[in-house]
């Protein structure tokens, strides 16, 4: 009853908040033409032009600067966007900003390279530069006591981390070292003690090895949300989203999805997601979308989660929303952290169910008859083949025509599946960086014969399946230049070629990151792609991507976004 009443309290403050709110006013009454280089519609005609005219939020027209002066004589003119390249506002559609939020404010050690605001990460990639690092990082806090966080550490390249290793390092001041999959965490024990974590009572825990100081997978959760009690306090939260709000812009994302709700409570993640970005100055959208299974154990029932979801998509908003009638859930383990379930596992992999089949049919079919979107994360072939009978039993007892059932990830998959998906209309959205991070994957399955089943977006591409990009921040950073330039080259982060019979077209990869993503969010209506009538959201690039190399187009500067109608140019 009482956490029934909690609920429905914040969900009313909330209402409160958003009806106090005004939505900015458009100022502008006549059209404005903007004028380019070139005007990249993205549609199915590929239009190119050289000007677009908007109005208030609308596009209105696209054509040449003559025609369209000719068509609007009474319009404005504006040649701040002249020499550069306009595309519909990138979209991605799997961003975790509850992880961002209590990751970012930490110290990046990896050894990928990473391009933060205020810091850039060349890699670090042995065991030495790693100790080496992590000991600066130490010796940099002057107050024993205080707290030293880092993320990005990864066993392959920086070797064993141990809660032995880290007590000589630190004896004193308390070190949280966070695996770069954000799947398990390192603690040494000054962590452990004000964390207050005891061994009696944690040693037997299947996700916890208690002498090692290492927690993994829903042990890396009991320490995520004891870390989020105790380090998120109002200065660190904003300070997190200031960081996100930045690397999101910069990436010249106007519209993405926070999948990640649920990492400490669905209701309150919502709460000061919409407190933090329903601003004026905030340059994308956000639409929130629910993970059914964190949501499920938070309240026990798929009908007041389903109820929940209702609720606070219908507190609308402008630049933060919830998704209405649209629900994800994840199937087996993480790639990066060998966790997917794969017909012939490999050696390293200790594959394992987040959510085991049955328990996944359960819940599709409840909110299938509901009428809402199904998407499922499924990394290896088992999980992707478990869900593809799960989707075809439930369909056949309730038929859907445009369903839009999706299955994200798909890491590692075998032709007779891409077949399958193809067959039953299935939407996919893979992460390209997977491909860019996955050396010791790669290793292995190049061994065995299967490294041709690792990524396969041409496949996709072949058999006219809607395929979409997502970067999964914080895990990769949010850019889909970033992500088009892995998907059209293949390369990894060591300059390796994998598999580049997989390699697609710049057009495809494009398609990825607008018009694709908007259909299978259910908003290619109004976003992605430039057409009359559409929202006016653009992403505004410094050079044609058609006009540089492939192998350049991640060093393609994004100049600024449009959100709705108003220029958001990046401040260097």
């Amino acid at each position: 009853m009482n956490a029934s009443m909690n609920i429905r309290s914040t969900i009313f403050i909330l209402f409160i908040y958003l009806f106090s709110c005004q939505r900015e006013n458009a100022n502008q009454q006549i059209p404005t033409i903007y004028v380019a280089s070139k005007v990249i519609s993205m549609d199915d005609n590929l239009t190119i032009s050289d000007a677009i005219a908007i109005e208030e939020d609308r596009i209105i027209d696209i054509s040449s600067l003559k025609t369209l002066k000719e068509r609007y004589p009474n319009a404005l003119v504006n040649y701040s966007l002249e020499g550069k390249t306009i595309l519909p506002g990138f979209i991605d559609n799997h961003i975790n900003l509850s992880l961002a939020g209590l990751i970012l404010p930490m110290q990046l050690i990896s050894p990928f390279h990473w391009e933060l605001p205020d810091n850039i990460n060349q890699g670090v990639t042995s065991q030495k530069q790693y100790r080496n690092a992590l000991s600066e990082l130490i010796s940099s806090k002057n107050v024993n006591g205080e707290w030293v966080l880092t993320w990005g550490y990864h066993p392959y390249y920086h070797g064993d981390i141990s809660r032995k290793i880290l007590d000589k390092m630190s004896p004193e001041k308390p070190v949280v070292v966070v695996h770069h999959t954000l799947r398990s965490i390192h603690l040494n024990s000054k962590a452990l003690e004000l964390l207050q974590f005891e061994g009696k009572n944690l040693e037997e825990h299947p996700n916890i090895k208690w002498k090692k100081g290492y927690f993994y997978n829903h042990g890396f959760e009991l320490v995520i949300n004891k870390l989020g009690n105790l380090l998120t306090n109002e200065e660190y939260i904003t300070n997190s989203f200031h960081i996100a709000k930045q690397q999101i812009h910069r990436s010249g994302i106007t519209t993405f999805t926070h999948s990640g709700l649920g990492l400490f409570n669905t209701v309150n993640e919502v709460g000061y997601t919409k407190l933090a970005l329903e601003t004026a100055d905030t340059p994308f959208r956000t639409y929130l979308l629910v993970n059914g299974k964190k949501l499920y154990d938070e309240v026990g029932s798929h009908v007041k989660a389903e109820f929940i979801i209702d609720s606070l998509a219908n507190l609308g908003g402008n630049k933060v929303r919830m998704f209405p009638r649209k629900i994800k859930f994840p199937t087996d383990g993480f790639f990066l952290s060998y966790e997917m379930k794969l017909k012939n596992p490999i050696q390293t992999n200790i594959d394992q169910w987040e959510m085991p089949p049955g328990e996944l049919e359960i819940a599709i079919r409840h909110y299938w008859k509901k009428n809402y979107q199904i998407i499922v994360d499924a990394n290896g072939d088992l999980a992707i083949e478990e869900v593809l009978k799960l989707f075809r039993k439930i369909n056949q007892e309730y038929p859907k025509h445009d369903h839009r059932f999706s299955i994200h990830d798909i890491t590692y998959i075998t032709p007779n599946l891409i077949e399958k998906i193809k067959d039953e209309n299935v939407y996919v959205s893979l992460a390209p960086y997977h491909l860019y991070t996955s050396e010791q994957y790669t290793i292995e399955l190049a061994d065995s014969n299967r490294i041709q089943n690792l990524n396969r977006i041409k496949s996709f591409f072949d058999e006219k399946i809607n395929t979409s990009f997502y970067s999964q921040y914080v895990i990769g950073p949010p850019s889909p230049l970033f992500q088009s330039w892995i998907a059209t080259n293949r390369i990894d982060f060591k300059g390796q070629l994998r598999t580049p019979s997989q390699k697609i077209h710049l057009l495809d990869a494009l398609k990825a990151v607008t018009i694709n993503a908007a259909k299978e969010l259910e908003l290619d209506h109004e976003i992605g792609s430039l057409k009359p009538g559409k929202k006016a959201d653009l992403t505004i690039l410094e050079e044609d991507p058609f006009d540089v190399k492939l192998t350049k187009i991640k060093d393609i500067k994004v100049w600024g976004t449009m959100l709705d109608g108003k220029l958001y140019p990046i401040q260097d």
